[in-house]
């Protein structure tokens, strides 16, 4: 779910595109390829966080480039992680200067 729409903004196309964004981040932390999905314990309590809890730390993982960038190497499954720069290009079109 896009951050704006856990915050209560009125919808709009681009919450669509960033919950694709948000949809792509989790397959690739936890599926390793067709039929091989891990719980990550880092990410496993955003399906249980409350809307304002879950907006922070989904801020937190996409403010910065270095850092979003360092945390899909360090938990992007090994069949994703060709598609590191795919998707940081894609955040940095959803969440443009952070």
């Amino acid at each position: 779910m896009a951050i704006g729409a856990l915050l209560g903004e009125q919808h709009s196309f681009i919450h669509d595109v960033e919950s694709f964004f948000w949809v792509l981040f989790w397959i690739c932390i936890h599926c390793d390829g067709p039929g091989e999905g891990k719980v990550v314990a880092r990410y496993d309590g955003w399906n249980y966080a409350g809307t304002d809890e879950l907006a922070e730390a989904k801020a937190g993982a996409v403010a910065a480039e270095r850092d979003f960038v360092k945390r899909a190497e360090d938990y992007f499954m090994p069949h994703w992680r060709p598609m590191i720069p795919w998707v940081n290009r894609l955040r940095g079109a959803v969440f443009p200067g952070g």
